[in-house]
């Protein structure tokens, strides 16, 4: 189910991207703010690239 909903967000992007100028990232940076714009922005980098979304995270928990 976690690999359909992946796959059904990369065609969102993909879409978004046909319409837009900015790519998903970009947008959410311009238009949201506060934890709703960390919760979208790790969202897409998730379903975008799982393994820098993991190293990330991994980083972040290390550091604090």
């Amino acid at each position: 189910m976690i690999e359909c909903s992946g796959c059904h967000f990369l065609k969102v992007f993909e879409r978004y991207q046909s319409y837009s100028p900015d790519d998903m990232l970009e947008s959410i940076k311009k238009e949201v703010k506060g934890d709703l714009e960390n919760v979208f922005l790790n969202l897409v980098q998730c379903t975008q690239n799982k393994p820098l979304d993991f190293a990330d995270r991994l980083y972040v928990s290390m550091n604090g």
